[in-house]
Parts: structure tokens; sequence; C-alpha cells
């Protein structure tokens, strides 16, 4: 009898695993990040932080000129500018890179820092980039100087509105790329305020 019930005890958890196997899998996918953090030979001095999101979006910090031209290469078309100075760096790259062309259209939504620190960033406002963002040709790449709180906080909400991940893996992706959300309370706020699924679904879909 011992036997018996010692037999169908495993008979059940076998099957319990069977049952959530896929739901375990389907976890495993969506926390694993990108392997290959530097594709096209970009290093981290080339650009900091650099990794591919999607088919239509990429990250990372403001790269050096070696790093502008690797975008170019990759076929960028869009720079989403969340820190200012792009326009005038690529102008400066194109001197000095000669025949390569850098001929980005660039997106420039400038993050103060006392909105990373204090204030946040308003819904009116992220509605507004993420509209320019889906009028804008792909793919794109967005940038701040490192490529960690203010890019991490929109490649967060990109991730939720074109619905890749949930609230919570997209905070967890964001901080996986140094995103100091324990620091930054601005920002913080910010995000935390698309807990809300109906904020999320009012951005524009950015892709």
């Amino acid at each position: 009898m011992a036997g018996t019930v010692q037999a169908w005890v495993k008979a059940g958890a076998l099957l319990g695993f069977l049952v959530l196997m896929p739901t375990l899998r389907s976890e495993a996918r969506r926390h694993v990040y990108p392997r290959a953090r530097y594709p096209a030979r970009i290093t981290e001095k080339d650009i900091p932080n650099f990794h591919r999101v999607d088919a239509y979006l990429f990250r990372g910090g403001h790269p050096d000129c070696t790093g502008y031209a690797r975008l170019a290469a990759l076929g960028i078309r869009t720079i989403v500018d969340l820190q200012g100075g792009a326009a005038r760096t690529v102008r400066g790259c194109q001197r000095r890179l000669g025949r390569t062309k850098l001929n980005f259209r660039i997106i420039r939504f400038q993050i103060m820092f006392p909105q990373t620190a204090l204030t946040g960033v308003s819904d009116e406002s992220l509605r507004r980039l993420f509209a320019m963002m889906r009028r804008a040709p792909k793919p794109m790449f967005v940038t701040c100087k490192l490529g960690d709180d203010r890019t991490g906080m929109i490649v967060a909400l990109y991730r939720m509105r074109r619905g890749e991940m949930s609230f919570r893996n997209a905070e967890r992706e964001a901080r996986h790329y140094h995103f100091h959300a324990d620091v930054l309370v601005g920002l913080r706020l910010t995000l935390d305020r698309y807990r809300d699924r109906r904020k999320v679904r009012a951005l524009p879909d950015p892709a």
C-alpha cells in the first residue's frame, strides 16, 4: 500500500512539472538578456552599455566617432538623444570620418537633471516622444551619456508599450543595464506611474 501511495505521489509530481514546464520555459525566455552586447565589432569604448532591444531599437551611451560609424554600418536611421549634444557630435564626426555618411535623423528629447532626480517626466511629454519615435525611420538608437538611467526608463516604457515585457520584467531588465532607480527619484516616480496599464496603452506605439 505504501508503495502504491508513493508511486501516485511521484506521478502527481511529474504531472505537475509537465503542466508547469511551458510556463517555466516562458519565464526563462522572458528573463534572458541579450548575449551579444557588442555586435558588429562595437566595443564598450565605441558605445558604452550597448545592446539590441528588438528589431526596431538599439540602446547605449553616447557613442564616439567610431561608434557612430558602427551605427551607420548597422543601418541605424534615427538617434533618440535624451541628454543633448548628439547633433553637434555627429557633425564633428562627419568631418572627421570623411566618406562615411552619418545620415541620422536626430530626435532631441532632453531629460534634464532635475527631472531625473526630483520631478520626473510628464505623461504628456512621454506621449510626444513616443509619437515622434512612431514617425521616425527605423531602426532607432536611444542614448544618454552612459546609456543607463534616462535610456533605461525609456526602453522599459518601450518594452511595455510594445507588449514585449510586463512592468516587472521591464524594470528588471532596466536594472540589469544599470538603471539607478533607488537613487534617481524622478525617473523612479515616472516609471512607477506606468504600473497602470491604461497609461501604457495611452503611449503611441513607437515602432
